[in-house]
């Protein structure tokens, strides 16, 4: 998982330095952000994730979200209403996501 981790923040710096934040069509490897919120996973609308398979014709995207030590939070199936590329202006955040 770190070696994810690791590609995931690589594949935000190659996205960002070469300006592939219009890209209409989101591909395997993309680096997307949330944009809704994912209660049972704890996960927030604009938390980073890689994609890591793409379905035909583009209707759904198996996602992966990892904490900084390359733990698996969540592998989702999300669809474009779900998740949207990452654009050249936005900047990563850090959050907790303290477990009960």
């Amino acid at each position: 998982m770190a070696l994810l981790l690791h590609f995931l923040f690589l594949r935000i710096i190659e996205t960002v330095a070469k300006g592939k934040v219009e890209r209409k069509m989101i591909c395997e490897h993309d680096v997307v952000v949330l944009i809704r919120d994912v209660e049972d996973y704890d996960l927030k609308a604009g938390d980073v994730g890689a994609v890591v398979h793409c379905y035909e014709a583009g209707n759904a995207y198996e996602v992966e979200f990892v904490t900084p030590q390359g733990k698996t939070v969540a592998l989702l199936t999300l669809n474009q209403r779900d998740i949207r590329p990452m654009g050249d202006s936005e900047i990563l955040h850090v959050r907790d996501m303290a477990t009960s």
